[in-house]
């Protein structure tokens, strides 16, 4: 049944191949494909599904479509040809020219990356790395950058409000693995979120993986999310977060946020505080993407917002400015009017962001983003030829320059804010690892000093529990356990059980001790009768193992004697060997024994003849001697063990990420030095 599932849901993947809906490689002979359909055919049928018709349909129609694309040859070299052109564009992606992988890998930030491949991966996790966000109006153009940065065509792009929620794209460079994850996160936890009972998620492998595919999951979780609603609100509390991993693509984050609109007025609400939410984030790098073929950039409403609520100061220091539709601009205002603007950043956006860089968003349907990289470098050098003040020229033009000024913004912002937190949260987070090992106790190693401590904690615990109320208890606490200790349990009194006086107390009803000799006699002769049957039923064995067991509970730091697995049955054999007084001579009757008091005297007895050789005989040379020639009585328990082994690795990887961020800061220093092995991006 299981693999029957699994068989389903390989067929039903959306980023199935042909020859994965059928199970067989593509390199499989006709035949083998042929007798492979027939198989899937025959099981899949939907007849032989009467419980789910309409999925074993669905299923069979895919095994269907694939039979269709591969069994006419022609048509199979066609799908080979296109599934290796799609693979090449999914491996060179982040590789090629105009592509964030190929410029930033020879920048600083590149370096870091290389270092930060030495660290263990969960710490490499925790120092998180900066973000870009992407903020401005609605329909400025925010997704089309993305995907022009991210060279990835499946950010929404319409007319409109299209972007809804938060969509965050996570790219992680594993040089082992090769998929994709989409999903919708809450943002208050970070949980998947559910619909219809299930998880709005979804994964498969990047290989081969068409763009219309995943930007179809998106727009599908899109509408889930949202439901039949006017198609205009925005949610602030999920986001959609596409997850690549892969060894092309460089650790980078890029959040496409909903733009900024004026109307309705809750809409309105809605974005702005999601704009302002990310903005506040200390480890944010803000492109700010204004309609360029607007007369005044400086009304511009993310400006705005950037201004009051950006975490960094000044408010623009982490802002790259990018205007889109030039091309629009251009053809109604002229060449000379963009070099103006280009000349004086300040003046046209009435502040001083990193840089302010106009783009040219697209050239028109079926275009590849490669191609639309050099297209826009061709326009931009055909202007800075032909615009006649030369005003243009050495100006920052197009996706290149928004990728290098990136570049630069990213070697600031790791060079004066991220190294100087990361060793900041290392030390943080190692002091507080160094404490979480302490809190385990002293490592011991078996030593006579190992020994001694030991046996000075455990006699030390010892006295203050026979010390203590359990067992210094009075008749009536005994009898009432009202007054125990809270530290201990009463009802876990030695006590409780033996001795058993209390079964002598009708015979002496009614009598007056002194009220005659013959009263006296019989209290006497009972009280005797009442010790020996109590001597006899009395065994040291039960109570050494109570008295250990209290003592070695004991997790006090910094011996925490607790942890100590084996010393607990060590003491007990010890002590059973030396406690056998109690049997060899049993203690006398006290001279004034009566029925009132026989209670306490046994105690008493047990105290002498048990309890205080046992105390002396845990803090003895002979117990330190039979500790010492057992190798093991110092082993922690193995979930102690467990823990200290992982706290002790945890401190060294921290040590080895602190010598890495050493590194770092050299590489973030030699900003023009190459470095020694460039990244396998």
């Amino acid at each position: 049944m299981a693999d029957r599932e699994s068989e389903a849901a390989r067929i039903l993947n959306p980023a199935a191949s042909a020859y994965d809906v059928l199970g067989v490689p593509p390199n499989a002979t006709h035949g083998q494909i042929a007798a492979r359909h027939r198989e899937l055919q025959l099981h899949w049928h939907p007849d032989r599904h009467p419980d789910r018709p309409d999925r074993a349909t669905q299923i069979f129609q895919k095994i269907e479509q694939a039979w269709d694309t591969l069994q006419e040859p022609s048509r199979r070299a066609n799908y080979d040809q296109e599934l290796r052109r799609q693979a090449v564009l999914s491996q060179d992606a982040f590789a090629g020219e105009g592509s964030i992988g190929a410029t930033l890998r020879s920048g600083a930030y590149g370096r870091i990356l290389e270092a930060m491949e030495e660290l263990p991966r969960g710490l490499a996790d925790d120092l998180l790395l900066p973000q870009i966000v992407v903020v401005g109006s609605e329909s400025a153009g925010k997704s089309s950058l993305m995907e022009r940065i991210a060279m990835q065509a499946f950010f929404p792009r319409a007319e409109g409000f299209c972007t809804r929620m938060a969509i965050r794209l996570k790219m992680m460079h594993r040089p082992h693995e090769s998929r994709v994850m989409i999903r919708c996160l809450r943002t208050s936890n970070g949980q998947v979120a559910m619909f219809n009972g299930m998880p709005a998620e979804q994964r498969f492998e990047v290989d081969g993986v068409q763009h219309t595919v995943i930007q179809g999951i998106i727009e599908r979780f899109i509408v889930q999310i949202h439901g039949q609603d006017d198609g205009r609100s925005v949610l602030t509390d999920i986001e959609i977060e596409i997850e690549f991993r892969a060894c092309n693509v460089p650790t980078l984050t890029l959040v496409d946020l909903p733009g900024i609109v004026s109307m309705p007025a809750d809409v309105r609400q809605q974005t702005l505080e999601l704009t302002r939410r990310y903005l506040r984030d200390p480890n944010t790098l803000v492109l700010c993407v204004i309609n360029g073929n607007e007369a005044a950039l400086r009304g511009s409403r993310a400006l705005e917002e950037i201004s009051e609520h950006a975490v960094v100061r000044p408010a623009f220091s982490k802002t790259i400015v990018v205007t889109t539709r030039t091309d629009l601009w251009v053809h109604s205002n002229g060449l000379a009017t963009l070099a103006r603007r280009l000349a004086d950043p300040k003046k046209e956006v009435g502040c001083e962001p990193v840089a302010l860089i106009p783009v040219i968003n697209r050239f028109g349907d079926g275009i590849t983003l490669p191609d639309l990289v050099n297209a826009e470098r061709a326009k931009f050098e055909e202007w800075q030829a032909t615009e006649p003040g030369a005003g243009l020229r050495g100006k920052p033009l197009g996706i290149l320059s928004v990728l290098n000024a990136l570049n630069d913004l990213f070697e600031t912002h790791m060079s004066e804010v991220w190294v100087p937190q990361a060793k900041r949260k290392l030390l943080v987070l190692k002091a507080a690892t160094q404490k979480q090992l302490s809190d385990f106790g002293t490592p011991l190693s078996g030593s006579t000093a190992d020994a001694d401590a030991v046996q000075e904690r455990a006699s030390g615990v010892m006295r203050q529990l026979l010390e203590s109320e359990l067992y210094n208890a009075s008749m009536t606490t005994l009898n009432n356990f009202g007054g125990v200790s809270a530290a201990v349990d009463a009802a876990s009194s030695p006590w409780l059980h033996w001795p058993n006086a209390d079964a002598a107390a009708p015979p002496f009803l009614g009598r007056r001790r002194g009220a005659s000799r013959l009263c006296d006699a019989e209290d006497r002769v009972d009280s005797q009768k009442l010790w020996r049957d109590n001597i006899d039923a009395f065994d040291a064995k039960w109570l050494i193992p109570f008295v250990l067991q209290h003592v070695m509970a004991d997790d006090t730091p910094p011996l925490r004697i607790k942890r100590l697995s084996m010393l607990t049955p060590y003491a007990t054999e010890f002590a059973n060997s030396r406690i056998n007084q109690w049997s060899a001579d049993p203690p006398p009757i006290p001279p004034d024994l009566t029925g009132a008091n026989a209670k306490s005297k046994l105690i008493d007895a047990a105290f002498e003849s048990v309890l205080v050789p046992l105390l002396r005989s845990l803090n003895s040379p002979e117990f330190r001697a039979f500790l010492l020639a057992k190798r093991d009585w110092f082993q922690e328990s193995a979930a102690v063990a467990a823990q200290r082994t992982a706290l002790n690795k945890r401190i060294s990887d921290i040590d080895v990420a602190d010598r890495t961020l050493e590194a770092v800061e050299e590489a973030v220093r030699r900003r023009s030095v190459p470095p020694a092995r460039p990244p396998q991006w």
